[in-house]
């Protein structure tokens, strides 16, 4: 077994794959089936959601049990912003509009940046944020790099993206990789 020292920390190497930056915080099923007292527990008060896969799917507006989980959390207090790297821009202004939620579209996940200025946003710190969404490579990637908390929750469909396609097989690998390892701690 090998260590690789990343900024002070030492991380397991596998394979020559760095297994912990891929690692989400929560695997959850579906966003309507997060709940409110995880979120409690772990004193998060603003929630980043990436959209497409996780909220929408392809070509269709936010899922009814989504919406409800939303509008749910906000009457509970907790501040929601989008955080999608779709270059759908309509898309994402509509559910801004109809949820009454902030966003940010062409975020470029595994990027930090958009994951900073969602923080600005929400009034929030780092410590009492969340990123929920379907990617390992993009969202529980980037949420790790920026120092959040992730949730992977399921991709809504099977219908995907050109892009997304491509790295879902490499995703599987990863995660039958992540779940080895937690069956052997």
């Amino acid at each position: 077994m090998k260590n690789a020292h990343i900024n002070d920390n030492i991380y397991e190497v596998k394979g020559g794959v760095i297994l912990k930056r891929f690692k989400p915080t929560y695997k959850i099923d579906k966003v309507s089936n997060i709940p409110f007292v995880l979120l409690e527990r772990d004193n998060i008060k603003g929630i980043m959601f990436d959209v497409d896969n996780t909220l929408t799917t392809l070509g269709k507006g936010i899922t009814e049990d989504n919406r409800k989980w939303i509008e749910e959390a906000k009457k509970l207090g907790y501040k929601i912003c989008l955080v999608s790297n779709t270059l759908n821009v309509k898309k994402v202004r509509k559910i801004m509009t109809d949820l009454d939620i902030y966003g940010l579209y062409f975020a470029r996940k595994p990027s930090t940046k958009a994951m900073a200025m969602a923080l600005n946003i929400m009034d929030v710190k780092k410590e009492e944020a969340v990123l929920v969404g379907d990617q390992l490579f993009t969202d529980v990637l980037g949420a790790n790099r920026f120092g959040i908390k992730s949730i992977l929750v399921n991709p809504l469909s099977k219908k995907e993206g050109i892009y997304t396609s491509i790295k879902r097989p490499f995703e599987r690998m990863v995660m039958k990789k992540l779940e080895k390892e937690s069956a052997n701690d």
